[in-house]
């Protein structure tokens, strides 16, 4: 459905990639995290599509561990199973990595903590309008991680003063 030349010139663009695959004869990998978005004609000259959930929590342990560099220094507290309970992808993952060691270091602090990964993971969370769950953040660490989410009591209003 054409309703500005925006729509034209991406349907313009979109045949050209039709055409592209059409007369391409290697193998062909695409990947995208918006299935449901993907036109008819697309899904017509796929062989075969693979759909990959989120990871489960024991996969994104092993995400957390293989993607922390050795040489980033941890500290003590440092859960990774406890991270893990937390519903992220492996990019999100990585993202809470970054941010966590260069939230660290904006702190002063020689080594990454506990709750600078769970600081980045209600960042991310953020991101992606998702909530994050005091419940799996624990109360050790959610007065630390996100104390503007705290109930706090609103100063009850002045009476107005008699006219």
């Amino acid at each position: 459905d054409v309703k500005s030349s925006q729509d034209r010139h991406s349907n313009m663009e979109v045949n050209y990639l039709l055409q592209e695959i059409e007369r391409f004869t290697g193998i062909l990998l695409l990947s995208t995290n918006h299935f449901n978005n993907m036109d008819p004609a697309f899904l017509r000259r796929f062989t075969y599509t693979i759909i990959f959930g989120a990871p489960a929590s024991a996969q994104r342990k092993r995400i957390w561990e293989r993607n922390i560099p050795a040489p980033l220094p941890l500290a003590d507290d440092v859960n990774t199973e406890h991270l893990a309970e937390f519903g992220l992808t492996g990019g999100s993952i990585l993202n809470c990595i970054r941010h966590g060691a260069a939230r660290a270091a904006a702190r002063g602090m020689d080594r990454v903590f506990q709750e600078d990964f769970l600081w980045s993971i209600k960042r991310e969370l953020q991101k992606h309008n998702l909530e994050l769950s005091r419940e799996v953040v624990g109360e050790e660490f959610w007065r630390k991680v996100a104390p503007e989410w705290e109930h706090r009591q609103l100063p009850s209003p002045r009476p107005k003063a008699p006219a």
